[in-house]
């Protein structure tokens, strides 16, 4: 497969839209339906590194930082694409890019 990993800066609203779409497959299994609203909100301030295939996202991960410490805040794959590996492609990319600024935690918020 043929990809790009891209990270986006407070994410334009096209963008927002396919990683909501992205989110929105999930909402049965992993997600509330009070999370696509809640991602739009959060892209205003938060990051988000995105694997995309032809400008179609596949895979995301958005973060933040607080306390010194880089929080991922929700990842989520396509079901189409889930188990390729993907999520470990963007959480490598995370890692080295976060170093790069100093950064040596990283905590992933979860819920039950």
């Amino acid at each position: 497969m043929d990809y790009k990993i891209k990270h986006y800066k407070r994410p334009k609203q096209e963008l927002v839209k396919q990683i909501v779409d992205t989110a929105k497959c999930l909402t049965t299994e992993w997600f509330t339906p009070d999370v696509l609203d809640e991602i739009k909100r959060d892209l205003l301030f938060h990051d988000v590194i995105c694997i995309d295939v032809r400008g179609e996202v596949l895979s995301f991960l958005i973060f933040t930082s607080w306390e010194g410490a880089i929080q991922i805040t929700l990842m989520g794959t396509k079901l189409d694409y889930r188990g390729k590996g993907l999520g470990s492609k963007l959480i490598e990319y995370l890692f080295v890019y976060v170093k790069k600024l100093g950064f040596n935690r990283v905590s992933l918020l979860t819920v039950d």
